[in-house]
């Protein structure tokens, strides 16, 4: 995963990060590899049709064979047992987006970096997910879904409507994108022992390190109610990756 650091740019709070893309190198993103794939053109597709081009099993086996091809890992990633190809650690991100109920890892957030004249390709660490834990929720929200007791309005149910930006069809299909959920069960289909060691990965994340990591946040970046909607998102969701089989995550 890109570092990242909470900054600020006077009364604006964000963060920062550091480029991925060094010298001499370029981005090319998931909608590129896919269309590029397909010998389609951005300017031959409408919105919708190049969202639907993002099929979670066609960016799956696109990544499979590019990690046959010699596509190498994020720079600077340490492999570990489990994790051996560009598709074991992409399945990581599909986890971690699982876990943050992320909804934005669309055709544009995620790529591989080739760099020239050396024609080194590797996959792109995951990035953008500003969209995850509820960001665009209102404190008021936040707050009436911690107290209810409505169990299709609580934070249960908010983490279980979580969607992807991953589609079941190719194009010209009507359809909702995928949630987080089921797609961690497709992508244990594909790559079992790297879904089976990334979740061993989120074992070793205990509840209370959770709220030790969220009350380290300012005060003024983030409200009490926040970081107890926040936390209480990550614990729901590490719980339930934890429960399951990584073959029937849905």
């Amino acid at each position: 995963m890109q570092f990242y650091e909470l900054a600020r740019c006077g009364p604006l709070h964000g963060v920062i990060s550091p480029d991925f893309v060094p010298a001499g190198g370029m981005l090319l993103s998931g909608n590129d590899l896919l269309m590029k794939s397909r010998g389609l053109r951005s300017e031959d597709l409408e919105p919708k049709q190049l969202a639907r081009l993002h099929g979670l099993r066609g960016v799956l086996s696109h990544l499979q064979r590019l990690s046959d091809d010699g596509l190498c890992m994020p720079r600077d990633f340490v492999p570990f047992e489990g994790i051996e190809t560009p598709l074991d650690v992409f399945v990581g991100y599909l986890l971690f987006d699982a876990r943050i109920a992320n909804p934005d890892r669309h055709g544009e957030n995620w790529g591989i970096v080739t760099i020239t004249p050396a024609e080194d390709e590797f996959l792109a660490p995951a990035f953008d997910h500003g969209a995850a834990m509820g960001r665009s929720l209102l404190d008021g929200e936040r707050a009436e879904r911690l107290r209810t007791k409505d169990r299709g309005r609580d934070v249960d149910a908010f983490c279980a409507k979580a969607r992807s930006a991953f589609y079941p069809m190719e194009l010209g299909e009507r359809v909702k994108a995928k949630g987080t959920f089921e797609v961690c069960a497709v992508a244990a289909e594909y790559a079992p022992l790297a879904m089976k060691a990334w979740v061993n990965k989120l074992r070793a994340i205990e509840p209370h390190q959770i709220d030790a990591t969220i009350a380290r946040v300012p005060d003024e970046v983030m409200s009490h109610i926040a970081k107890t909607f926040t936390a209480k998102v990550l614990k729901i969701n590490r719980a339930r990756l934890l429960s399951v089989p990584t073959g029937e995550l849905k």
